[in-house]
Formats: C-alpha cells, sequence, structure tokens
C-alpha cells in the first residue's frame, strides 16, 4: 500500500512541458511547402528571422508556397521532427496569419 501511495504521489506530480509556449511575437515571415511527410518532407514550415518553424496548425488561406505572411505566435517547448534526416524543427502557435 506504501508503495501505491508513493507511486500515485509520484506520477501525479509529473508536468508536461511540451505545451508551455513564450510570449506571443508579431513579425514577418515567409510559408514553405517542403512536400507531404509519407515521402519524407516536413509539410507546411514558416521561415522567421532566418529559422525554420514548424506550425502546429496553418490556416488554409495562407498555404502558398514563398508566401509573404505577418503572422503572431508563440514557441511551444517541443519538436517537428520530420524527414529522411530526421530534421527537428520547433514548433511554433500561430495565433493569427494574414499576407502582406
Amino acid at each position: 500500500m506504501k508503495y501505491f501511495l508513493v507511486l500515485s504521489v509520484l506520477l501525479l506530480s509529473c508536468n508536461k512541458h511540451s505545451q508551455q509556449t513564450t510570449i506571443p511575437v508579431e513579425t514577418t515571415a515567409i510559408v514553405y511547402y517542403t512536400g507531404p511527410i509519407e515521402t519524407d518532407g516536413c509539410d507546411w514550415e514558416t521561415f522567421i528571422n532566418n529559422m525554420y518553424y514548424h506550425p502546429d496548425s496553418l490556416p488554409d488561406s495562407v498555404k502558398q508556397n514563398g508566401l509573404h505572411v505577418l503572422v503572431t505566435y508563440s514557441k511551444i517547448n517541443d519538436k517537428f521532427i520530420c524527414g529522411i534526416g530526421a530534421t527537428a524543427f520547433d514548433i511554433i502557435h500561430i495565433k493569427s496569419v494574414k499576407p502582406q
């Protein structure tokens, strides 16, 4: 019984850090389509300040390869791994996005 209580306390005290986000930032970005994940692409990526990020969701209205956008986003403490070389991209949560 004592071990059950200790195990329960340990399991309930674990935090999931992958959902923590940073303060929202507004900046310009370029949207790129890198190909379908099934064929070793990385789907849609955003290029912000010389870095590629994987958006957790991207509206269809801005899914145009090479499109320049104004985006408000927060970084999520998690990685998106894709491609034949297992490339790891930081994940961002897009709060708002519109074409420039």
